[in-house]
């Protein structure tokens, strides 16, 4: 059954205000259910696919969009050893 563009706003709508009662309630596990059902329909409603979503979890958890120089490599002792007989003259 497709549904029409914007069709799934008004239960985004209530199940936040359902989400509040259950935060206010102090209902925590409840709140998480209805978080990832909350999720399930923004995901519905964006067109978002679930592999999609995957995919940028895995890339978020790994860091992989944030706004960090990357750090130098490390160089061995070898490596560093090759500098100096470089740099110095013979």
């Amino acid at each position: 059954m497709k549904m029409k563009k914007g069709a799934l706003q008004p239960l985004i709508v209530e199940l936040d205000n359902i989400i509040a009662a259950a935060r206010a309630a102090k209902l925590e596990e409840t709140v998480a259910l209805l978080r990832m059902a909350r999720l399930d329909l923004m995901m519905r409603a964006h067109g978002i696919a679930t592999n999609e979503l995957e995919l940028v979890s895995f890339a978020l958890a790994r860091g992989f969009w944030e706004n960090k120089p990357s750090k130098p490599a490390k160089s061995t002792p070898q490596q560093r050893e090759r500098r100096t007989r470089r740099k110095s003259p013979h």
